[in-house]
């Protein structure tokens, strides 16, 4: 049910190993970019993909969108809390990822990650 799924989400950024990491903390789901540079545009179009991939498989397995994948451990939540907020939210209207003939109309039209950098 569309109600059901939160649209304004926080994710934290931050470096692991050798690896910058996108974790969403309302569905633990998150993506990696490794790469010397770091470059946060990267990484957070790899988290966009990882998060609207998710949608995808709940939808081909009939299974509610979202709601069977629990938040992130509360480990990530504490990063959050400490981490340097980024002014501008992040948008992504799922529109722009799913072609008309694919709409899977349980899913709302758009999402906002609110980004902490660690």
């Amino acid at each position: 049910m569309k109600e059901n799924i939160k649209t304004d989400l926080h994710v934290v950024v931050f470096l692991e190993g050798e690896s910058f990491v996108a974790q969403c903390l309302e569905y633990d789901i998150n993506a990696a970019y490794n790469n010397g540079e770091g470059q946060l545009s990267e990484l957070l179009e790899r988290f966009t993909r990882a998060f609207i991939g998710e949608i995808v498989l709940c939808h081909e397995h009939n299974d509610p969108i979202l709601i069977k994948i629990k938040p992130a451990p509360e480990y990530y939540w504490k990063k959050f809390e400490f981490s340097l907020k980024l002014k501008e939210k992040i948008f992504v209207k799922t529109s722009e990822w799913f072609p008309k003939s694919k709409k899977i109309k349980e899913i709302p039209s758009d999402f906002r990650f609110q980004i902490g950098i660690v």
